[in-house]
């Protein structure tokens, strides 16, 4: 089952950055996927997003415009039902570039 639910995950983050991409490239500069959790009863997908705009404004426009990717999302795939969306910012991104930046300050220091 978690096999499943990996091959499921992988494919999400493929056609939901399609399908964002098509319906928003004018509203969403720079963002990406970096990871989505399915439940195990394929009802609710959790999707960490980034994006190199304000956190807040990105998670709120995917939320808000949840209903029509969505439906957009159920034209691409062929599942019995399409999980709910529920988009939330990943802020090991931003942890990650914090710790990369100390480190290239310590060996350029050193």
């Amino acid at each position: 089952m978690a096999h499943r639910i990996e091959k499921i995950n992988k494919l999400l983050i493929k056609d939901l950055s399609r399908i964002i991409n098509e319906l928003f490239c004018d509203k969403i500069s720079f963002f990406s996927i970096n990871d989505i959790q399915t439940t195990k009863d394929l009802g609710t997908s959790y999707v960490y997003v980034s994006s190199s705009d304000k956190k807040n404004d990105l998670v709120k426009f995917l939320n808000k415009n949840e209903k029509i990717i969505r439906y957009n999302l159920a034209k691409k795939i062929t599942f019995r039902y399409v999980p709910k969306l529920n988009f939330i910012y990943d802020e090991n991104a931003e942890k990650v570039n914090t710790v990369e930046e100390l480190i290239n300050k310590i060996t350029h220091e050193a």
